[in-house]
């Protein structure tokens, strides 16, 4: 049987530094459960006052937790200039109280790669539901509106972003005025990924989101 998965974006290795001098950490590459691992460790073993992350996505639920570690530790998030942070990244990434975006957050709604052969369209339905809803209950625990996750839900794609440049942006899509589109060529491929235990929607299904 063919593995179900959600997706966001294209992976890069995960790359996560502490910088005892400046109480900073850097956060790069995919999101995936290596990185948030590592992230976990940097938080219970150091003071982290500013978080620095660019990267391609990753997995959903992973960025979701990465995200709630995010808030819980307090620090700030930049998106350095020249960089971007994109799906499971950009959604870790706005947890924070304090984001800086001299980059770009690109947001897309999670997308299914790969499916069941035997897979009912009521069982996509629920499954890709599933990871909708549980997208929007984050959104909303972080401070953002439900008119925000809609527009995402409805208008975006793999090829198609909500992208934010700059925090008077961000605080639009807070205050429910934000409608920035932006069609990106690097449409995001579909790679097959390795099934998660743990995912709560059953046999196969795998959230994976970048």
């Amino acid at each position: 049987m063919v593995a179900m998965s959600i997706a966001f974006a294209t992976p890069m290795s995960a790359q996560v530094v502490y910088d005892k001098g400046t109480d900073s950490l850097t956060i790069f590459g995919n999101t995936d459960n290596l990185q948030l691992a590592l992230v976990q460790r940097a938080f219970k073993e150091n003071h982290v006052g500013t978080i620095y992350m660019k990267g391609n996505g990753g997995l959903f639920y992973t960025g979701l937790a990465l995200g709630r570690a995010i808030r819980e530790s307090g620090a700030r998030v930049i998106i350095p200039t020249g960089t971007e942070c994109i799906s499971a990244c950009a959604f870790a990434a706005i947890a924070s109280e304090e984001v800086h975006v001299d980059g770009a957050l690109l947001f897309h709604r999670p997308y299914m790669q790969l499916v069941p052969t035997n897979a009912t369209i009521e069982e996509i339905s629920g499954y890709t539901g599933g990871g909708y809803l549980d997208g929007a209950m984050y959104i909303v625990e972080m401070g953002y509106p439900l008119s925000w996750v809609k527009q995402m839900i409805v208008s975006t794609s793999p090829c198609l972003f909500i992208k934010v440049v700059d925090e008077a942006q961000l605080q639009d899509f807070k205050e429910g005025r934000g409608s920035f589109m932006i069609k990106d060529d690097r449409c995001l491929p579909q790679v097959p990924v390795t099934p998660s235990k743990d995912s709560g929607y059953g046999p196969g299904y795998v959230p994976n989101v970048q």
